[in-house]
């Protein structure tokens, strides 16, 4: 379906006034003055834009941004992340791209967004890598009273997707189950009747793209839970728990000694690997969303399927 745009919009964002009238809003401007300091970069899908116009793009600006969509719809994710950081270092691109997101006008995806406490066993990861001690490095080392008064907030909700999927918070989900499987934790959860999780992760990277003027990555510790043995996840455990962790877990869950509660976090851990099995062809951590509030809060006003 041809989206609409108003004759009026059409010539703000177009020719001369494009730039100028983009920066004169207050929290488009602020936006465009952090990224303008990065510096600038070519889009690979298209020629040099010029002041005029959107040069390949399209000669409007719902031309122009349908198929900046339409291109972006054929990268892989690590691609998209790679094209957004692109757009960004754009001053044009980066206008012609906020419009499909928050409140701009072409934004065509509105998902109803709600806080949630949700069940940690029942929630399935989108992302491939799971780092042990990206996720038993901080209740290892003391009390573990704070996981067992759910629903359970670890620094933020994480973010989730219908209610049954990790988006943002992979370690902050599997730190809380690793400790109390029968925990439920905050989550702010996004919902749509008709898009599967990994276009979910797509979008929000161009909400963050738009919000925060870049795409942050992160990177998974060499030990990933989903392809360690048994033996590697209680040597870990064994290795760096604390006597204040065993202490408080053995009060808590009901145990009588250390190796005990080592069994039980390695138990659990090795449900989360055999039960919570990654999402389809989820990818690695590099190229997960990192979200913000701001970032929230663009995807919670409007997106567009990319």
């Amino acid at each position: 379906m041809a989206r609409k745009i108003s004759v009026a919009h059409r010539k703000k964002f177009s020719g001369d006034n494009f730039r100028y009238n983009m920066e004169a809003d207050s929290g488009f401007s602020k936006r465009m003055s952090r990224q303008a300091r990065r510096g600038g970069s070519a889009c690979v899908f298209r020629k040099e834009a010029q002041d005029e116009d959107f040069g390949d793009l399209g000669d409007t600006t719902e031309e122009a941004f349908d198929t900046l969509v339409d291109e972006l719809n054929k990268l892989s994710l690590p691609g998209l992340v790679s094209e957004l950081n692109d757009i960004t270092n754009d001053p044009k691109l980066y206008a012609l791209l906020s419009l499909g997101f928050g409140g701009g006008e072409l934004a065509d995806v509105k998902m109803n967004v709600s806080s949630q406490s949700i069940s940690v066993a029942k929630l399935v990861p989108t992302q491939r890598e799971i780092g042990l001690d990206n996720s038993l490095s901080y209740p290892l080392s003391g009390d573990c009273g704070t996981y067992f008064n759910s629903p359970v907030t670890i620094v933020a909700p994480i973010i989730t997707y219908n209610g049954n999927f990790v988006i943002d918070g992979h370690h902050r989900w599997s730190q809380l189950y690793m400790v109390n499987p029968t925990a439920t934790i905050s989550a702010i959860d996004f919902s749509y009747d008709d898009m599967s999780p990994l276009r979910m992760l797509r979008n929000l990277q161009g909400a963050i793209a738009v919000s925060e003027g870049t795409v942050p990555s992160q990177v998974c510790d060499l030990a990933n839970v989903f392809q360690m043995s048994e033996s590697d996840i209680r040597s870990y455990v064994e290795q760096n728990i604390s006597d204040q962790c065993s202490q408080s877990l053995m009060e808590l869950v009901g145990l009588d000694s250390e190796d005990e509660v080592i069994e039980y976090i390695v138990g659990n851990a090795m449900t989360l690997q055999r039960e919570n099995i990654p999402y389809g062809d989820a990818p690695a951590r590099d190229f997960m969303p990192q979200t913000t509030q701001d970032s929230i809060d663009v995807a919670e006003q409007g997106q567009t399927n990319i």
